[in-house]
């Protein structure tokens, strides 16, 4: 054994040297631990390999600090996992103490397997102008500058769904969804003496296998103030062309129940946009019909007709200036027309009517309330309403002078 002092010096480099590297690209640690910082300071950062359920965030797993530093998240180099590169996808500013569990958001979503690179810099982190900038200074243990680590997507199946005010009565939005394979998000209603909460179905929507976020579900009736649902996910059971969500049939995933939503509706439906209008109201009965209220001047021209559900035939006069509050607007858009099919006023964004530009008519629609005036040459071509969406949601209009 050559016992010379600069032989072994040379020898105390090269393996220091290469630990350092294989800390840097590998990650370092054990049981997917590692340990950036610099212990004569006390700044150090402990990270491992994670399974997320939130692509955008990443997690310290503890941290103890002296000093403000900056920690910044950088992606590996293109085709080349094992090196980082200079970009920065996501940095966080801590201040001196200890934390457990301390979350960094990102600006994008982590891709499955990826492989990204944890380093703390002196200071705070610039970007107060929405850029993330990282300073200067890096803080380095044993010649480390950073280490990296793997991330990976969960599979366990998951649903996340918060309280929300509905602007929209025939939606409710998900903020997260987790599927093993193609399943059915189904909402339901509260109901406390059901299995697992699970009463009558509100909606449901199909979602792909792997992770969804902000997934709509379209509901088959309005949400009212108050209204409590639950959010499940269901087995797709049968995968065909005209598909459709079975509750005999898919079988419901355990453990993918949400918490309870409490749902309040935004108070601008119902609130009259218009003093001086005749204050009608309209609402839905399933896909078939619109059921027609008002106020006691709108009553007496909503002409139910014998034995009929919904779609009764309206009666104006020249010279009204109506108001209709449709809070289905998304779902069952509603629309006069004329003869020859032609669209005279639309709530429908793919239809632009004839005279919705017309000063005189003075044609608004704006968070489901349409406003207009009858004037003598709208009277004389209106013939009838319908929803643009359901064809058969429609009925008759009448001029009186």
């Amino acid at each position: 054994m050559n016992n010379n002092p600069i032989f072994v010096k040379i020898v105390q480099i090269i393996i220091l040297s290469c630990a350092s590297c294989w800390l840097l690209a590998c990650g370092g640690g054990t049981d997917g631990n590692k340990l950036l910082g610099d212990d004569s300071a006390n700044n150090i950062i402990v990270i491992g390999d994670q399974t997320v359920v939130d692509l955008k965030k990443i997690t310290l797993s503890n941290v103890t600090l002296e000093q403000n530093v900056c920690v910044a998240i950088y992606e590996a180099v293109a085709g080349n996992a094992s090196s980082m590169s200079n970009k920065v996808i996501g940095d966080k500013t801590l201040t001196a103490g200890q934390y457990n569990n301390e979350i960094i958001e990102l600006d994008r979503e982590i891709l499955d397997g990826e492989m990204l690179f944890a380093q703390m810099h002196e200071g705070s982190c610039k970007g107060d102008d929405g850029v993330i900038e990282t300073s200067s200074v890096v803080i380095s243990q044993n010649s480390v500058a950073a280490v990296g680590f793997k991330i990976e997507r969960s599979t366990v199946p998951y649903v996340q769904a918060e309280n929300q005010e509905a602007a929209n009565l025939y939606q409710i939005d998900v903020e997260k969804v987790i599927a093993e394979s193609s399943a059915w998000l189904v909402a339901h209603y509260f109901d406390s003496q059901a299995a697992d909460n699970l009463g009558g179905i509100a909606g449901y929507q199909l979602v792909d296998s792997g992770h969804s976020s902000d997934v709509s579900i379209f509901l088959n009736y309005g949400l009212e103030d108050g209204d409590e649902i639950v959010i499940a996910l269901y087995e797709n059971a049968f995968v065909t062309a005209d598909e459709d969500f079975n509750d005999a049939e898919d079988i419901l995933v355990s453990n993918s129940i949400s918490e309870t939503l409490s749902i309040k509706v935004s108070p601008i439906f119902g609130k009259s946009a218009c003093d001086d209008c005749i204050h009608f109201s309209i609402k839905s009965l399933g896909y078939n019909a619109y059921e027609w209220s008002g106020d006691a001047t709108a009553r007496k021209k909503i002409l139910t007709q014998s034995g009929s559900l919904g779609d009764e035939t309206i009666r104006f006069s020249v010279g009204d200036r109506v108001e209709i509050i449709n809070p289905e607007t998304f779902l069952h858009p509603f629309a006069l027309y004329g003869d020859n099919n032609t669209v005279l006023l639309s709530q429908a964004s793919n239809s632009v009517g004839s005279f919705e530009d017309d000063v005189d008519v003075n044609w608004t629609n704006v968070n489901g309330i349409m406003t207009f005036t009858v004037t003598q040459e709208l009277a004389d071509v209106l013939t009838r309403y319908l929803c643009t969406s359901h064809r058969v949601m429609t009925g008759s209009i009448e001029i009186s002078n």
